[in-house]
């Protein structure tokens, strides 16, 4: 209950507007993302300081339903200590695309991730296959210790399905096909081939400025910039 008071407190009608316009919904307080990592590292520190775990604390800001307690959880518990039944139980919360990406950058630390994210691309909902997706596109720009070999056949099937998904499933989709093809000449190749193949993503943006980055141009520029 302190925890999403002062979280209440720092939010602002103007960052909720903005929110809203990017598809969160349910309860919403506006508080800038940069806020809330400045109340995680706090409330880190105080769990260490007082030699106990905040994943208690981030299980009941995830069952709040408040967007920013659900991002907070994710900074709070410990991906690590994290089972499929636990990955599952909140994937099925997701609710917006905002919400998906956070969970993902948790989830894909998680010991079970690599099983239970390939369920997750295979779902019927929205935004369940978008966290599925954006997990594999984390590994892809944030975990070098893969191998190519791990990410190649994710390729074809992006190609095979990625005009079919649901909205929110195509640009993470497409996403994780830009990760891939940054990572390596060789992915790159495989990656430029497809997206030649491909065409046009299109992606409802809603009410935004955002538009759905070109996959073959943005995996260019990774790598001029990498070579």
């Amino acid at each position: 209950a302190e925890t999403l008071h002062e979280l209440e407190a720092l939010g602002s009608a103007g960052t909720e507007a903005i929110y809203r316009r990017h598809g969160v919904v349910g309860p919403c307080y506006g508080v800038l993302h940069g806020r809330i990592d400045v109340l995680a590292k706090r409330l880190r520190k105080s769990a260490r300081e007082a030699g106990t775990l905040p994943d208690a604390l981030a299980d009941s800001l995830w069952a709040s339903g408040v967007y920013e307690a659900r991002v907070l959880a994710t900074l709070l518990s410990d991906p690590k200590r994290a089972d499929a039944a636990h990955l599952d139980a909140w994937a099925a919360a997701l609710d917006s695309y905002p919400l998906a990406d956070a969970f993902a950058g948790w989830a894909a630390k998680a010991p079970d991730a690599e099983a239970v994210s390939a369920r997750w691309r295979a779902s019927g909902d929205e935004w369940v296959v978008r966290a599925g997706w954006a997990v594999l596109a984390w590994w892809a720009s944030k975990d070098p210790a893969r191998e190519d070999a791990f990410f190649a056949p994710f390729v074809p099937q992006i190609e095979a399905g990625i005009h079919a998904a649901p909205n929110r499933a195509r640009e993470a989709m497409n996403a994780a096909l830009i990760a891939i093809g940054g990572r390596s000449d060789t992915l790159a190749g495989h990656v430029l081939a497809a997206a030649g193949r491909l065409g046009t993503v299109h992606v409802d943006h809603g009410a935004t400025a955002c538009e759905t980055p070109d996959a073959a141009a943005s995996v260019r520029a990774i790598r001029e910039r990498a070579g």
